[in-house]
């Protein structure tokens, strides 16, 4: 519904939780962001407060995830399979304000 959405000229906004649930849906969005090379045509963005913070830490507190969540990971460099931080995010911006542009982001983003 949402990949339709955007193909039509919307948008889609994924209310969740800033600490918790938003991470795990980033985590969806962002593999299938890159599986369907989306980043250049779509914009991939987590709005809010403490967006750069959230993200920071998850990534210091990967011994903390589910273990489901961890098994999709190498387990000697904490990297994802395929390779990479498991929370690089590559197709996700930051910001702190949809009235705030995204120059500043935390990942790399297209």
């Amino acid at each position: 519904a949402a990949l339709s959405a955007l193909r039509h000229g919307g948008h889609a906004l994924f209310p969740a939780e800033g600490a918790s649930r938003a991470l795990e849906l980033l985590l969806v969005l962002d593999e299938a962001w890159r599986r369907r090379n989306l980043g250049g045509a779509y914009d991939l963005v987590f709005v809010h407060a403490t967006a750069r913070s959230v993200l920071d830490f998850a990534r210091s507190q990967l011994e903390w995830m589910a273990p489901e969540a961890q098994d999709s990971f190498d387990g000697t460099t904490g990297a994802r399979r395929g390779g990479g931080h498991p929370l690089a995010l590559r197709e996700v911006r930051c910001t702190s304000s949809v009235r705030r542009p995204c120059g500043n982001q935390t990942s790399h983003a297209k």
